[in-house]
């Protein structure tokens, strides 16, 4: 059966379609939905600290350390119209213990060799080791340099005691840096000791400037090269062969070492120093000259 639509039911549906028309012209329209991709995340900017660029805090080492020290020279001797040359090399090996907050040393000589000439290398006679040492320095004047003063149990018998002279060659391993550390830092230190000359006591005088001269990166450390420079005067007198003998000279040197700041390391070092001297007596001039190489080595 077909039902039949009234006149009156299809204006009504008319109607309806017109007023959802005007209706769904007259809602605003639906904003497009634009989807923005996500910014990448950036990682925080991390800025990379060379280990080369400074300043390094300094604390030498606590633990006991081995070294040696090795000196080849070479020794001219004139008098009149004579001239005598000569070659000497010493080992000289050494363990020491450094107290920084005493500015203290404290150690011993293990070994020590010369060879003269074509020698074979010896131990002089007279020498029994091992031979305990010790050092300290105290600041002097201005700028607290410091001035080392070694002892041993010879001290008082210089020129009687072969070990008070070859404990000198420690020296060259003593040292006080400040404690922050840059490329240009500088410092220095002095001594004053007595050595011997044909039993004649000497008393030797040293300044040595110390540098920081360049940085440079190891193994993942920061490894200074320091430069040090000496110089030394060098007078005394005494009798020979019933004469009165004076002696007077000076001396330079220059040495660069490598130090680790970081762990407060020596690495070693090599340098070359030179000293002139002139022996004068009524009778006679005798003129020395000393040139040396020195190597700074740790040692086992």
């Amino acid at each position: 059966m077909v039902r039949r639509v009234g006149v009156g039911q299809v204006v009504l549906l008319v109607l309806l379609v017109v007023v959802a028309a005007v209706t769904a012209a007259c809602r605003p329209p639906v904003p497009r939905q634009v989807l923005v991709p996500e910014a990448p995340r950036t990682a925080p900017v991390v800025v990379s600290v060379s280990i080369t660029a400074g300043p390094w805090s300094w604390v030498p080492v606590r633990e006991r350390r081995a070294y040696l020290v090795t000196q080849r020279a070479l020794i001219t001797t004139r008098q009149d119209t004579l001239t005598k040359i000569d070659t000497v090399t010493s080992e000289l090996g050494a363990a020491f213990t450094q107290f920084v907050s005493a500015n203290r040393i404290s150690g011993s000589l293990t070994s020590f060799r010369v060879t003269t000439g074509s020698r074979p290398p010896a131990t002089p006679a007279g020498i029994t080791l091992p031979i305990t040492v010790a050092a300290s320095a105290t600041p002097t004047g201005l700028g607290a340099t410091l001035q080392w003063t070694l002892t041993t149990p010879a001290e008082g018998a210089a020129c009687s005691s072969v070990a008070w002279t070859i404990a000198q060659g420690l020296r060259d391993l003593w040292f006080r840096a400040p404690d922050t550390l840059r490329v240009g830092t500088s410092w220095r230190d002095s001594t004053s000791y007595v050595t011997c000359r044909d039993g004649i006591p000497l008393q030797l005088s040293v300044r040595r400037d110390f540098r920081v001269r360049a940085v440079a990166e190891r193994d993942g450390r920061a490894v200074l090269t320091i430069q040090r420079d000496t110089r030394s005067t060098l007078a005394g007198d005494g009798v020979q062969f019933g004469e009165r003998v004076q002696f007077s000279g000076s001396g330079s040197g220059t040495l660069q070492f490598e130090l680790e700041p970081t762990t407060g390391e020596f690495l070693g070092g090599s340098g070359t120093s030179a000293l002139e001297f002139t022996m004068q007596s009524r009778l006679r001039t005798q003129r020395v000259q000393q040139a040396a190489v020195i190597t700074l080595a740790r040692g086992s």
